[in-house]
């Protein structure tokens, strides 16, 4: 699913999430000043750097269609729903681009036809074919079908699960075709830059004593 230093997109905005709840956490705990510092330092960081992830389109998305996250990822409803709306309009414009444009002609029926013994049922279901209706009302109801599926448990493969479900959601499995695997890549690992940082500095300034 990804190379060995690398998330996938749909991992970004939970990790986070998870690693700023982890801080709040810590410091409510009693450490001792330093360490406190240091998580204070920590969590500014995730904030600075980490703070507008929620506003990339490419990483809302591919979160709201890892079958592990779906809307529950998100920091507020506020943020899912435009997630999902987002992904809406990405499943609408595949179903503009699949949906078939021929104009279908009524049925007319010849005296031959009306002795074919086929032509009371061919009568009935063209009277009782339901309308396509328009591609975002197919859109959301596809979407809103995915969303009542049983979420995947975090350790299962997302991929794996698409693949099985990938005919059940036409339009949504082309969108996650082409999106979900962006990579959210880091070469460093920056909470480590951090901490480390802080660390030269406090034993700089004692060496400086």
């Amino acid at each position: 699913m990804s190379g060995e230093k690398y998330a996938t997109a749909s991992l970004i905005i939970p990790l986070a999430i998870g690693l700023k709840n982890v801080c709040n956490i810590l410091l409510k705990k009693s450490f001792c000043k330093e360490v406190q510092h240091v998580i204070e330092c920590y969590l500014r960081s995730i904030q600075e750097r980490f703070g507008s992830l929620e506003q990339s389109t490419t990483l809302m998305v591919c979160t709201f269609i890892d079958p592990r996250f779906k809307m529950l990822a998100f920091s507020d409803k506020q943020i899912s729903e435009n997630a999902k709306q987002k992904v809406i309009a990405l499943v609408a414009s595949k179903v503009n681009h699949n949906v078939d444009t021929t104009p279908h002609s009524p049925m007319v029926t010849t005296d031959a036809d009306e002795l074919c013994v086929w032509n009371y049922t061919d009568v009935t279901v063209a009277r009782n074919t339901p309308r396509i209706g328009t591609a975002t009302s197919r859109a959301i109801v596809e979407v809103n079908c995915y969303l009542e599926e049983a979420f995947l448990p975090r350790n299962e493969d997302p991929l794996q699960w698409w693949k099985a479900h990938q005919f059940n959601y036409p339009h949504l499995s082309m969108v996650v075709r082409e999106i979900f695997c962006a990579l959210g890549s880091v070469t460093v690992s920056f909470f480590r830059h951090i901490i480390n940082m802080h660390l030269r500095k406090e034993y700089g300034a004692k060496l400086m004593k």
